[in-house]
């Protein structure tokens, strides 16, 4: 009886455990694909299950070539309201990366990954786990026409729900998979034709509050640590957020993604919000120091990425975290906050819908935002006032001056406790290069009560700069790293030219992918001049591949493309040269950027010399401008990259770039008048002779016109004598 009652305990169990196990599970006894990453380069992606949706050539090329992943193409069947198999292509070491992705479907990529400390490298991880080695076997046995749901994904937003641990580590979890043959009960599938547009919706992970800059670490700093940032934030994203009671969430008030050596960060902290610094910190093990551990985390860098692409104005609200206690939630060891064990429990997220919950502060009622009654926004050099409305119930005014001219939260110059509603910014509290500065400003009253903060930026120029010809100009800046970031030469080029110029460079971009953005990082602005800067990463040599990342004939051919475009949109093209990489710190994310090749006679030519070569050779063809910037930087290459990489510029770099370039449009404007004006001439010189030609005509001599008289009247005279002969002649018969 007791048997009986066992088996019957049992099979009553039975799908309950099989529910259980198969809530986490994938491969061919659930027929669930895992997914773990949407449109990400594969680079270190092992043992992953990644969505690709879109690509700048229609194609997976630009994420990688896929050689060792199993790779579906899915597209979605409107009849039958879900995806289809279209593909397979299971076939290992096989370059896979002209797969094209259906306008209307999707391309899963998936590899089971290498267990590297089985095969004697401790400097890596395990990478196979048996939710992807099993949706690997699932997905390499599918067949063309197998049905297909989506689940816990938005491929028309672009997002994907999962865990942010790392993918590999023991309790990942997913809520996005691939449901085959049949759908999951109790469950909504993706329909692509009724997905409408979301606002983004970020979830930044922080694994540390109040606490000294380390690396890979996502950090909240409170007002009641410190009124501004210090030091020590040079290589970190700072994203400052303030409370807004009307949305009854933060607002994101700007972000600075600028790092380097010298990239100094001293934002003023709003008393009603908070500071998130964040950095990816560095793998040391395996960069061969073993004395340190990997910093580098999966909280971190999806908090550090995601922050550089969320909208100014984002509302965010607290997840986990007390910022009136300074505290927030988390399991493991803090010390090890970059350990694959360790967990944070607090996210900032945006969100349409709000979160349940979520910290707010305590605050009876916010003092009115300062309105700045100055308006110049452009001054010559010298001691410059800023002015604001008193704010009623203030008693006093913080005010904080940073010089905002290579970084957007710049270094501070100025703070100081003011009752009064103006503040001059002297010209002995900048320095020499100094060509714009930011006032903060929050009003405060005697009970405890703040504003938010006010900001007030301005810029500062010479003589030249403030009378050039570029002042009404529209000018972009298109381009990689070199040219990215909120910082820099492209920002510093006011000072030496008197305009804005837009900053449209995007880090690790290829031409094929500038071309992508083209239409809507450039041509939308109807500029009048585009300064144009590609090739770095072009020319970049993946080793392991042995080729450049592009080839250098579509190199050439999308910097055709490019400039075509441009032309025909009417604007003037600037080509600007790539500058040498420092040879004793080549690599960089697995590539080597100071690469060359050996000519027929023994020497050598790096790609980069050789990728110039076709910069200059379109700028004959197409009558651009050019500045071979790798000439310039030949004396001084040490100091105008940073030691860090030998790639991107330090901050004598970007000095050096920002003089080099602003000489050149001076060259370059004066160029173009002189061009101008001899078409002018030209024309008027051509247009002088045609109707000196007109006016000879008009005064020939007067023999000649009795000549052409006499001969028409004799023509006359024969042709009547001969009618007259014949009507004689029919007379007589």
């Amino acid at each position: 009886m007791k048997k009986i009652a066992l088996i019957l305990c049992f099979c009553l169990l039975l799908p309950t455990f099989m529910l259980i196990s198969s809530a986490a599970s994938y491969g061919k006894s659930t027929q669930k694909l895992i997914v773990t990453h949407i449109n990400e380069p594969f680079a270190g992606l092992e043992g992953t299950g990644v969505i690709y949706t879109e690509s700048s050539d229609g194609t997976i090329a630009p994420y990688g070539s896929f050689d060792w992943w199993y790779v579906v193409v899915f597209e979605w069947d409107d009849s039958l309201a879900r995806y289809t198999v279209k593909s397979v292509n299971a076939a290992l070491n096989v370059n896979k990366a002209a797969t094209a992705i259906p306008e209307n479907g999707f391309v899963y990529c998936c590899n089971s990954g290498n267990n590297y400390p089985a095969l004697g490298d401790n400097t890596k991880p395990n990478y196979t786990t048996s939710a992807v080695t099993d949706s690997c076997d699932l997905a390499i046995s599918l067949k063309v026409g197998d049905a297909a749901y989506l689940y816990g994904g938005d491929l028309f937003n672009k997002t994907i729900d999962t865990d942010t641990k790392y993918w590999y580590s023991e309790g990942y979890e997913s809520r996005t998979f691939i449901k085959i043959g049949s759908e999951e009960s109790g469950m909504t599938a993706y329909n692509p034709t009724s997905a409408t547009e979301k606002s983004p919706t970020h979830k930044l992970a922080i694994n540390a509050m109040n606490v000294g800059v380390a690396e890979g670490q996502a950090m909240i700093i409170t007002p009641d640590k410190v009124k501004s940032l210090g030091g020590g934030f040079d290589w970190c994203r700072i994203a400052i957020f303030d409370w807004s009671a009307e949305d009854g969430a933060y607002l994101l008030k700007f972000v600075d993604t600028a790092e380097n050596s010298g990239r100094v960060k001293n934002p003023v902290i709003p008393p009603n919000g908070f500071a998130l610094s964040v950095n990816t910190g560095n793998d040391y093990p395996s960069i061969g120091d073993t004395s340190r551990p990997n910093y580098k985390n999966a909280p971190t860098t999806n908090t550090y990425e995601k922050i550089g692409q969320t909208s100014i104005g984002t509302k965010f609200y607290l997840v986990g975290i007390d910022l009136a206690n300074g505290t927030f939630e988390y399991e493991g060891n803090i010390n090890k906050y970059y350990s694959p064990e360790f967990k944070s429990n607090a996210y900032l997220v945006s969100s349409d819908d709000k979160p349940e919950n979520c910290y707010e502060p305590n605050i009876d009622s916010l003092l009115a935002t300062p309105k700045f009654t100055t308006t110049e926004k452009v001054y010559l050099n010298g001691d410059v006032t800023i002015a604001w409305d008193a704010v009623e119930g203030a008693d006093s005014y913080y005010v904080h001056v940073t010089d905002t001219t290579a970084t957007v939260s710049g270094k501070a110059l100025k703070s100081a406790e003011i009752d009064a509603t103006e503040f001059t910014i002297t010209t002995d509290m900048l320095s020499e290069t100094t060509s714009e500065v930011t006032l903060s400003i929050y009003a405060k009253s005697s009970d405890g009560n703040s504003s938010n903060v006010a900001y007030f930026t301005y810029k500062l120029c010479n003589e030249r700069a403030y009378n050039s010809p570029f002042r009404d100009m529209r000018i972009v800046a298109f381009g990689d790293s070199i040219t990215a970031g909120s910082g820099g030469w492209v920002s510093s080029l006011f000072s030496q030219i008197g305009t804005d110029v837009i900053n449209a460079g995007v880090g690790g971009n290829v031409t094929a992918q500038a071309l992508n953005r083209l239409e809507k990082d450039v041509l939308a602005h109807n500029p009048d001049i585009v300064i144009i800067n590609f090739g770095m990463n072009d020319q970049a040599f993946a080793e392991d591949k042995k080729n450049n990342l592009t080839p250098i004939a579509t190199y050439e051919a999308n910097y055709r493309s490019i400039i075509e475009q441009i032309q025909a949109n009417g604007a003037k093209v600037i080509l600007v040269a790539v500058h040498d990489v420092n040879p004793k710190y080549h690599k960089h994310s697995g590539l080597n950027y100071a690469g060359f090749e050996t000519l027929e006679d023994g020497t050598t030519k790096t790609y980069v010399d050789k990728f110039n070569e076709v910069v200059f050779k379109l700028s004959e063809e197409y009558s651009t401008g050019f500045i071979d910037i790798n000439s310039l930087a030949q004396d001084d290459l040490d100091n105008i990259t940073i030691a860090a990489d030998g790639i991107h510029l330090s901050t004598i770099g970007q000095t050096k770039y920002c003089e080099w370039i602003s000489n050149y449009l001076y060259e370059y404007i004066e160029t173009i008048d002189e061009n101008e004006v001899e078409s002018e001439v030209v024309y008027e010189e051509t247009s002088s002779e045609a109707n000196d030609n007109s006016e000879a005509s008009s005064k020939d001599p007067l023999w000649v016109s009795l000549l052409v008289y006499a001969v028409f009247i004799a023509g006359i005279s024969v042709v009547g004598v001969m009618f007259l002969k014949v009507v004689q002649k029919n007379k007589n018969k």
